[in-house]
């Protein structure tokens, strides 16, 4: 009996420890035109058009966000980005995170547009994040295009890069 008991647990360790080995990692983590992205999803609501994720400077000497970036805007960079995906423009907060983003969308700039799931554009993004953060000290809004379409774009919303 104890064997079986046994066996039947061991089975179910063995089972447990190949489905989590099998568990895929999130298609867009990783580095990106010098930099490194992860936990991205859509901004605002899911046909917006737009995306998010984190944005921090490849970790070279061990220090998070402490490396030259692609620009030299983006040095000891570490802070999300927000991604227009029909136009590639984008708008980089070096302090903030995604976590933080319904703050954001909470604005009187976006909270209509995106309740209404209304089309919002960058600039909208752009006015409440300087209403959000543009008086603090350890936050910089940085406006930057990509000339490449991003993995967070075409996952998120394929054929919609111009």
């Amino acid at each position: 009996m104890i064997g079986k008991v046994l066996i039947t647990a061991l089975a179910l360790v063995a089972g447990g420890g190949a489905a989590h080995a099998l568990t895929p990692l999130p298609p867009c983590d990783g580095e990106e035109g010098g930099m490194k992205v992860y936990d991205a999803w859509s901004f605002g609501y899911d046909d917006s058009g737009f995306v998010i994720e984190g944005y921090v400077n490849l970790d070279r000497d061990g220090v998070i966000g402490g490396a030259d970036g692609p620009v030299p805007a983006l040095n000891d960079f570490n802070g999300m980005r927000i991604t227009d995906c029909r136009t590639g423009r984008m708008l980089a907060l070096d302090g903030v995170f995604p976590s933080d983003m319904d703050v954001l969308t909470a604005t009187e700039f976006l909270r209509a547009k995106v309740q209404g799931e209304k089309r919002f554009r960058l600039t909208d993004i752009e006015k409440a994040a300087e209403a959000v953060y543009g008086n603090k000290k350890y936050v910089r809004i940085i406006k930057l295009r990509e000339i490449e379409e991003t993995c967070a774009c075409r996952e998120y919303f394929p054929g919609l890069w111009k």
